[in-house]
């Protein structure tokens, strides 16, 4: 009896084995089909000169293109991968003239979006860098003159005027430029507005002059003293804007 389950058994095993190696066997030969192949992508960019427009500097995630209520009293943006787009004329109004030292502050801004709405914001300047590599950037503001009045030819002595809370922003995302605060314009004398290190101030900035419209309306000051001719009339000044390719 045992040696028959013994027999039974190796038969069993025998079986087992050539099935295995008739499995393996037939797995060889079947043919095993495939291939690789490798293919390319590529990009390329070239310089872009075009005109940026300039942004509400408050809310410049909306895209929305703005232009000045006097659009023939500014000098046009600049063109280019690193460029000035716009500049807000510094506005004081129409004073009564004093015997004392004043303070006045300048007005807002007033523009008009692409749907015909007006708006007032902050004095502001907007720079843009799309150069593709985030070499940085220095902004400067010259006031080139003392304010002077053409019609009665007086210079407003000793006044100074003074840009304070600057407050950058941007829709891209990029990493921000210091500001300088406050910025006290001597005539002739270059200032620093801001500045932008390396890997900093891509894509479009706005350097605004005040948070919101209220700070806005006590960000930008002329102080007059006291003892200063105040001849009747407009006196006025220049102020360029200098932007500079690489950091302070």
């Amino acid at each position: 009896m045992k040696s028959s389950k013994l027999i039974i058994l190796s038969m069993l095993v025998s079986s087992s084995v050539l099935l295995s190696g008739i499995t393996a066997h037939a797995e060889e030969e079947i043919p095993k089909h495939g291939a690789s192949l490798k293919s390319k992508s590529t990009v390329s960019f070239e310089e872009d000169d075009s005109l940026t427009n300039p942004l509400n500097p408050i809310n410049p995630d909306d895209e929305n293109p703005v232009t000045p209520l006097d659009p023939d009293d500014h000098e046009v943006g600049t063109n280019g991968p690193l460029s000035i787009d716009y500049v807000s004329n510094i506005r004081f109004g129409l004073k009564k003239a004093s015997g004392k030292k004043e303070v006045y502050w300048a007005q807002l801004d007033e523009l008009k979006d692409s749907n015909g709405t007006d708006l007032e914001v902050p004095n502001f300047v907007q720079v843009t860098d799309k150069r593709g590599i985030w070499k940085g950037w220095h902004l400067t503001v010259t006031q080139e003159e003392q304010f002077y009045n053409a019609a009665a030819r007086e210079s407003l002595n000793g006044a100074q005027m003074t840009l304070m809370n600057g407050v950058p922003n941007s829709k891209d995302g990029g990493e921000a430029p210091t500001v300088k605060n406050p910025i006290a314009l001597d005539p002739g004398i270059s200032q620093d507005v801001a500045n932008a290190e390396e890997s900093k101030g891509s894509g479009t900035w706005a350097v605004r002059f005040g948070q919101d419209n209220e700070e806005g309306k006590q960000s930008i000051s002329l102080e007059v003293p006291a003892t200063t001719t105040k001849a009747q009339g407009e006196y006025a000044t220049t102020l360029t804007w200098k932007l500079t390719d690489s950091p302070i």
